[in-house]
């Protein structure tokens, strides 16, 4: 052969290289070398060939294994139904809803609910109501904080920001809210922020 000339080889014996191959999809596992199977190969196994290879692969076929814990229901059809153990009951969602505790479940719901007291025409420093709210129960611990927005009748830049201090106890559907003007005696409707956790 002339010098600097290079003439390839045609390997036809692969052999010890197959049995390579072979050895080490063993170890992988059945389901593995039913996938890496030439193509000709799986054609002829077909559906029985798969099924034989999830029963030696220990259940580790497509769609045959059921999951548990927080995720259940076979491979084809899983769901999440519980968060970190904890039971989610979700109703159907819309836009701007968080996930939230209730203290029994995980539940969606607004971000914050917004709500209106009205201290009345006459001065006062006190207001007292109850507050309807499907979605609390005894178990439910609120934050109850003032809103920067302007209630009904009152134009952006009146006195919505009177500190006021709230109160709530909670009950099945509804709280009772008692609510304080901080600064002296307030007149007319302010607007307060809740969550329910």
């Amino acid at each position: 052969m002339p010098a600097g000339v290079f003439t390839p080889r045609r390997v036809t014996d692969h052999s010890a290289r197959t049995k390579h191959v072979e050895d080490y999809l063993e170890r992988l596992g059945a389901d593995v070398a039913v996938l890496m199977q030439p193509r000709a190969a799986a054609r002829n196994t077909g559906g029985a060939g798969r099924a034989a290879a999830a029963s030696a692969g220990g259940g580790g076929g497509h769609g045959t294994g059921v999951l548990a814990g927080d995720v259940t229901g076979p491979e084809s059809n899983t769901f999440v139904s519980l968060l970190q153990g904890q039971p989610l009951t979700l109703s159907a969602p819309s836009a701007g809803q968080v996930l939230r505790w209730d203290g029994s479940a995980w539940v969606n719901g607004t971000e914050f609910k917004q709500i209106e007291v009205d201290f009345g025409a006459t001065p006062t420093r006190y207001f007292n109501g109850m507050i309807s709210d499907a979605d609390i129960t005894t178990n439910s611990k609120l934050m109850i904080v003032q809103s920067g927005d302007a209630a009904t009748g009152r134009a952006a830049d009146e006195e919505e920001m009177d500190p006021l201090l709230p109160r709530a106890k909670v009950q099945n559907g509804s709280f009772i809210l008692h609510v304080t003007a901080l600064e002296g005696p307030v007149v007319g409707s302010y607007r307060l922020n809740y969550t329910i956790g």
